[in-house]
């Protein structure tokens, strides 16, 4: 059986290779329906069906993309999208005069794609929330059929997962205050803003209020079992932690896992001009400084070969959710302690390889940063980057402006009013045309940290080159790829630039020839994830 799979997938991703993307998904679907558990072919399915967009509803894409949802380890942030879309061509969605009859709240509260893209996903598309919100309203009625149920659950789940961002009217409030208190109105009200887990005497809603309600319990538990290493005595690093303290970051809900591979075997390929790199002992230490709520270092523990992970970060609650995660999806192989990067060299420990993305940038001196960074990791190690680009967040820039003049505050009734305003051209129709594009604007932790940080440096190649000189590493690469793999040349533009200009440099490593490029068109960039290696 699995080499019959073994030979299905590699049939698969020869179609894939063609760009035969019909073809590459029905293999991979196929593969999938034998054994769910296969990574090798998940991934991949993903891959296409996030790229995927029809003119009129695709069923057969549709039914796929449900299928993805549910299968533990999928990338369900890369299908919401995908899954938004076939739905706004279902329904219509685009039409602001539809209005949510009976039999529209019906066929969608049995719409399996539905109801799992509003469980499961955090909704990044203001055409299909400003429709869901009129079916939120229209779902608060008195004596509703059952059948209604599963789509207000369903947003109620969706509710939580934005963090109960989307917007609220006095219609919203006079509707739901005409229900009573009956267990669908609890329901109802989990819709607009949390609900207790006694809320209800309903079995099954309470159940179902238990499980929105224990995740976050679990976390305040969590908070008690991670060790702080240090003080914070840095006062940006205090500022910065306190803002993550009230909006841990980033809001995630799922974690993409793809067969683990040796990350340090892969870079000695990939860059094997600056090598020979020497052998480490298994399992590598690996330091992610700036944890967050886990989702990098996760995907690390999970996804590298014989890895052990330590996480740190400044915040206790940032650090508690990425504990919980661990534990609720059994990935042993993490360390999660509070700390602040400054301390590291403090700590008495080193590590052979060092991850920290969109870190650095929101650190007072983001060069001592790094400089601590250099002093635990070995000689020999990768570190991976991730850095804000200036030409990129230029829009990010004017959105702050416009917080700070008209005085926008950073709690949830302030990130609405701040994001109602956009929406609705307020603050200019660059603002209303670009920034609900950012996958971020859609949650109140990931709105907060877009636009609301209060600290946040950008940076350019030329400015890339001044944190790094004087340092002990040496600039290996540009990662232009979502997944392990490296990215192939031709498609991507930045590569193709460099190509094209310096043919003989063909490691693609010169900061300063990058540098030429990104003066030559600076759209090329929209931001930095690089690999480097300390010397």
């Amino acid at each position: 059986m699995a080499q019959n799979i073994d030979t299905a997938l590699n049939e698969a991703r020869r179609l894939h290779a063609r760009r035969d993307y019909d073809g590459a998904l029905g293999a991979y679907a196929a593969i999938l329906a034998a054994d769910p558990s296969r990574l090798d072919a998940l991934d991949p399915l993903v891959a296409i069906l996030e790229m995927a967009r029809t003119p009129a509803f695709h069923p057969r894409l549709a039914a796929l993309i449900e299928s993805a949802l549910a299968l533990p380890g999928a990338n369900t942030e890369a299908l919401t999208q995908s899954a938004t879309h076939q739905l706004a061509l279902k329904y219509r969605m685009a039409d602001p005069q539809q209005a949510p009859a009976r039999d529209l709240l019906l066929a969608m509260a049995r719409d399996g794609l539905m109801l799992s893209t509003l469980s499961n996903c955090i909704v990044r598309d203001t055409t299909f929330e400003s429709f869901m919100c009129r079916v939120r309203r229209a779902l608060c009625v008195k004596d509703a059929p059952v059948a209604f149920r599963p789509l207000v659950l369903a947003l109620a789940r969706q509710a939580d997962n934005n963090e109960y961002l989307w917007p609220q009217d006095e219609q919203d409030a006079a509707a739901l205050g005409a229900l009573g208190d009956d267990a669908y109105a609890v329901a109802c009200r989990a819709m607009y803003s949390r609900v207790d887990a006694g809320a209800s005497t309903d079995p099954d809603l309470a159940q179902f209020v238990a499980i929105l309600t224990g995740l976050r319990e679990k976390v305040r538990a969590a908070e008690t079992r991670i060790p702080a290493l240090a003080p914070l005595a840095d006062t940006t690093s205090r500022e910065v932690g306190a803002m993550y303290e009230e909006n841990p970051y980033p809001r995630w809900l799922n974690l993409r896992r793809i067969q683990p591979f040796d990350i340090r075997a892969e870079l000695s390929q990939r860059f094997a001009f600056a090598g020979p790199f020497p052998v480490f002992a298994q399992p590598l230490r690996v330091l992610m400084p700036g944890a967050g709520t886990g989702q990098h270092p996760l995907s690390v523990a999970a996804n590298y070969a014989n890895v052990e992970v330590e996480a740190i970060d400044l915040s206790l609650a940032s650090l508690a959710y990425g504990l919980t995660m661990a534990m609720e999806l059994g990935i042993a192989n993490i360390h999660f302690a509070q700390a602040d990067i400054l301390d590291l060299p403090k700590l008495g420990s080193s590590w052979g390889h060092a991850e920290s993305i969109g870190v650095l940038h929101h650190m007072a001196d983001p060069k001592a940063g790094l400089a601590a960074i250099c002093e635990v990791v070995v000689p020999g190690s990768f570190v991976r980057l991730g850095l804000y680009g200036e030409h990129a967040r230029a829009v990010i820039v004017e959105a702050r402006d416009a917080i700070t003049r008209y005085g926008y505050k950073s709690d949830l009734p302030g990130l609405r009013a701040f994001r109602a305003d956009v929406m609705a051209g307020k603050l200019g129709e660059r603002l209303k045309r670009e920034l609900p594009q950012w996958a971020d604007f859609h949650s109140a932790s990931l709105l907060r940290d877009l636009c609301f940080h209060v600290m946040e440096h950008r940076y350019d190649i030329a400015k890339l080159r001044a944190l790094l000189a004087g340092l002990p590493l040496r600039f290996l690469g540009f990662d232009f790829s979502f997944g392990h793999a490296a990215a192939r040349t031709e498609d991507v533009p930045a590569l193709r630039a460099y190509a094209k200009k310096f043919p003989k440099e063909t490691s693609f490593s010169d900061l300063a020839d990058w540098e030429a490029i990104e003066r030559a068109d600076p759209a090329l960039f929209g931001g930095y994830q690089f690999w480097l290696v300390r010397t």
